[in-house]
């Protein structure tokens, strides 16, 4: 997938140098200013995606960057239909990343075309990209021009891994929500959504739900979607709008949902669920790199407990030549025999050919 990766924290930005006819791929945290990013020769390619961290090894970066330089067999495109990318491309592919605007409403629809076009032996993976500071900066872009109303994808020959878990636990339901413009959840129980949630929590969990606290509450008591390979798919809510409520994440118009809970003991306990899944059957991690996707609710979430993740995801993934990731918005993470999926609060574990 990448012939290099390489950290840089925000003061060495400039020493950072793109070779003609090379494509990039670069990781940004949104407290590193892209604007210290040299421009790159014309022959060259450079996408940005912009996430609230980044992860090197077992440290977690708020102003860095991973530059990741892309082998030749891998294709980076921005696509925004089906037709974007040639079905040659597609066919040839065993390794697929994806990285889409968290807050973008069409997200199952890219997922949709992507899906309906993969073979059976493909590993899917990727990320929910933004910024949770407030600032309205773009989220991806190409040699420093925003790219909006699609999706950015690496197709990759070489065959991978994924895991995924997110612990969270069933606590609740189950209830009929109706949705529009595919993230906003106008009623719950044929309730204005917003009221319908600061009840149950304030009956059950004695915490008051406010539009100003619903990200960090949503964190602790979000909503599943209903079975999907052993655990419910998570929508956190993210905000309030007219008594409708914001989530990170994609649904249907009319959707059973039921109220989980987050705590840091299951989050942990997930985390090795996914690893084990990840490097199930390789038999040389020296040969491999490990990419880690973290949600940042298990960041917010597990808080000071956050390192002891990452600490395991080091001890047990030890022997890959590298370690390296994003803290996303939304996960990505299935192979192609199985309904793609973007998920919440959840820890995927990556194994990609390492370069030879």
């Amino acid at each position: 997938m990448f012939q290099a990766v390489t950290l840089y924290p925000s003061h060495e930005l400039t020493s950072m140098i793109f070779l003609p006819n090379k494509n990039y791929l670069l990781m940004i945290a949104q407290g590193c200013d892209p604007s210290f990013i040299a421009d790159a020769p014309s022959t060259t390619l450079v996408y940005t995606i912009t996430v609230p961290a980044v992860i090197w090894q077992s440290s977690l970066h708020h102003d860095a960057l991973l530059c990741c330089e892309l082998c030749c067999a891998s294709n980076i495109l921005f696509c925004q239909t089906e037709n974007d990318a040639s079905p040659k491309t597609i066919l040839q592919s065993h390794t697929i990343m994806m990285f889409v605007d968290w807050m973008d409403p069409k997200i199952y629809g890219y997922l949709d075309k992507l899906f309906s076009l993969t073979s059976q032996n493909v590993t899917i993976m990727g990320a929910g990209c933004g910024r949770t500071d407030g600032r309205n900066l773009p989220i991806i872009t190409r040699n420093k021009e925003a790219l909006t109303n699609g999706f950015l994808v690496i197709f990759g020959t070489n065959a991978s891994l994924v895991g995924s878990a997110h612990g969270s636990e069933f606590y609740r339901g189950h209830f009929i929500a109706q949705i529009e413009n595919s993230n906003r959840i106008t009623t719950i129980n044929g309730e204005s959504a917003f009221p319908f949630y600061q009840k149950i929590v304030q009956e059950h969990f004695c915490e008051e739900v406010t539009p100003e606290n619903i990200f960090n509450i949503g964190l602790k008591y979000p909503f599943g979607l209903g079975g999907l390979n052993g655990e419910q798919a998570l929508r956190v809510p993210a905000s309030v709008e007219n008594n409708s409520i914001l989530v990170a994440g994609p649904m249907d118009e009319e959707v059973t949902i039921c109220l989980m809970k987050s705590t840091p003991n299951t989050f942990l306990k997930a985390s090795y669920m996914a690893i084990d899944t990840g490097k199930l059957n390789v038999r040389d991690l020296k040969s491999k790199e490990c990419f880690v996707i973290e949600c940042a609710g298990r960041y917010s979430l597990l808080g000071e407990d956050f390192k002891q993740e990452l600490d395991a995801i080091v001890y047990e993934m030890h022997g890959a030549s590298k370690i390296y990731g994003v803290l996303s918005l939304g996960e990505i993470a299935n192979n192609a025999s199985q309904y793609i999926e973007y998920f919440n609060e959840s820890c995927v574990i990556g194994v990609l050919d390492a370069p030879q």
